[in-house]
């Protein structure tokens, strides 16, 4: 097989063909790239689908009718050299267009004039599994069921109460496994992102030449506000390699100038977790938490680009800038664009090395 080509090399890039959607039960599934449009009282939902091919893209559309815009969204995955794909994502959409009409006609009746111009958000979330697939797998199948029929007035305090319902529910289940948990509410001029673990989102302005974090990791190594949280608790934060084994780990570490991960443990030694916030682990709570941190943002058209670590750990932030970048420069529309970035992110990140699942969303705003 010849080698994959450089991170900033777009053409031609083969387009795979669309995966079929996944539904829940009540909905019918679609087969073309565009996402249909829903009476507002169905909640699309588009979970990922498990498969082990090297990668997988999907093109989505969501439209804005208040302010006649739309959104598109391309997905792409990577099992990488993992035996198997744990990472999971879910988009939830919401159609406004028609929900005011009964509403209309009882205000009529009342003499009052009624004001349809609410937003349509788009909610977009990865779940980035460990342990298992459990975990990651229910919240994908599961996010949906806590969304409400309407947006929610305040898109913070939803996204605060979402993962937090998420795992409760999970963790009362007799089951292992933990969950990253990035979680997108999106509108045509604000974002809201809530954050549990090392997955990550940025927003990159129109321009090009910068961009804006959406999401902190909680990683032990580059958070040391929650290293101090779990020291407090009696919580350990090491490597965890001992004896000889660890100390020739070390040593190879640091002449390839590696570093070791650092992990969570609880005070009798069990654990080994390198983020200190996730969803499920329920061993190792209260260490552990769910708690998610909450970002919002005020946007004007831009990109984000929503992925697991699996991409984060071997690109850059400005890596990702960059491919946007040339891809802008050298395709004529959104869709070929956002597509290929995907695409070319995840092969980019396998040819540098990544040996873990990879999920890359791409979302034009």
């Amino acid at each position: 097989m010849p080698p994959l080509p450089p991170l900033h090399f777009y053409a031609p890039l083969l387009i795979l063909p669309l995966l079929p959607a996944k539904f829940s039960p009540s909905h019918s599934v679609a087969n073309s790239a565009a996402v249909p449009f829903f009476s507002y009282t169905t909640l699309l939902n588009l979970s990922s689908p498990r498969s082990s091919l090297p990668t997988e893209t999907r093109l989505l559309k969501h439209s804005h009718p208040s302010t006649s815009t739309s959104t598109l969204i391309s997905i792409c995955q990577a099992q990488g050299h993992r035996p198997y794909q744990e990472d999971r994502y879910a988009i939830v959409s919401y159609n406004l267009k028609n929900s005011g009409s009964w509403r209309e006609r009882i205000m009529g009746v009342l003499g009052l004039k009624y004001n349809n111009k609410r937003e349509a958000p788009l909610i977009a979330a990865i779940f980035d599994g460990h342990g298992n697939a459990s975990c990651s797998s229910y919240c994908s199948s599961s996010l949906s069921s806590f969304v409400p029929p309407l947006p929610p007035s305040s898109p913070s305090t939803f996204l605060t109460t979402l993962p937090l319902t998420l795992d409760a529910t999970f963790s009362s289940q007799p089951s292992s496994g933990g969950t990253t948990s990035n979680i997108l509410h999106i509108l045509p001029h604000k974002i809201s992102c809530s954050n549990t673990g090392d997955s990550r989102s940025i927003y990159v302005p129109k321009s090009l030449k910068k961009h804006q974090r959406l999401s902190i990791d909680h990683n032990p190594k580059t958070r040391p506000d929650e290293v101090r949280r779990i020291n407090e608790l009696n919580g350990q934060i090491h490597t965890g390699q001992f004896g000889i084994t660890g100390v020739l780990l070390r040593l190879l570490s640091t002449i390839q100038g590696v570093d070791l991960p650092l992990r969570v443990y609880n005070d009798d030694g069990r654990g080994g977790l390198n983020m200190t916030r996730s969803l499920g682990d329920v061993y190792l709570k209260p260490l552990v938490i769910p708690d998610p941190e909450i970002v919002e943002l005020e946007v004007d058209e831009g990109y984000i680009i929503q992925a697991t670590d699996g991409l984060w750990d071997v690109v850059s932030n400005s890596e990702v800038v960059s491919c946007l970048r040339n891809a802008v420069k050298s395709f004529e529309t959104d869709e070929e664009v956002v597509r290929n970035v995907s695409l070319a992110l995840t092969r980019g990140a396998m040819r540098k090395g990544s040996e873990d699942n990879i999920t890359v969303v791409v979302i034009k705003i």
